[in-house]
């Protein structure tokens, strides 16, 4: 696939190799170490369309949606984002060939010099993040489109048994972009 090269410096993007390797709960850790005022905004994305209860639908067309989610008392992973400390925490639905389209209509909303934590593989194929994190559990057999995105990675966190570790302060966010502190 050919890969995009707009820019996102204020965008930190998580993707994993399969199924509960993690993703979230790294998403939850870093939003956890920003104190004070600044908070990031937090968002999921997702090719399997859900029925969203307890969100606010932003944008919905034949191509996809976008909901801002409303609680923080559900175990939705956008609630526990918003739990963690997001400012504000988001959920996008496409198809791949459209993720793009739908995260460039929400960042319209968002701030630059927000931080931007998102959870989502396939939108590494479409732009470059100022850190992009691969999270990998030992011993699983990694989905086809994820081993594509190995070599885009600028950091693999392994894991045993989806027991995540996460060095603290792994990255940071100053000066309107993510750096790994590593």
């Amino acid at each position: 696939m050919e890969h995009n090269s707009e820019r996102y410096p204020n965008v930190l993007l998580v993707a994993g190799t399969g199924r509960n390797c993690g993703k979230t709960t790294f998403v939850t850790t870093v939003c956890s170490w920003f104190q004070g005022d600044l908070k990031p905004v937090c968002i999921k994305i997702s090719n399997h369309f859900h029925e969203q209860v307890g969100s606010l639908c932003l944008v919905e067309n034949s191509d996809f949606r976008i909901f801002e989610e409303t609680q923080v008392s559900s175990q939705k992973d956008s609630a526990r984002m918003l739990e963690a400390g997001a400012i504000r925490s988001f959920f996008i639905e496409a198809d791949r060939e459209y993720v793009y389209k739908a995260f460039k209509q929400l960042v319209e909303f968002i701030p630059g010099n927000v931080p931007i934590i998102c959870e989502s593989g396939n939108l590494r194929n479409y732009l470059i993040p100022a850190v992009f994190v691969m999270l990998h559990t030992n011993g699983t057999e990694p989905k086809p489109a994820a081993v594509e995105l190995f070599p885009l990675a600028d950091k693999v966190l392994v894991s045993e048994a989806g027991n995540l570790q996460i060095p603290e302060n792994f990255v940071s966010f100053n000066n309107e972009t993510w750096k790994i502190n590593l």
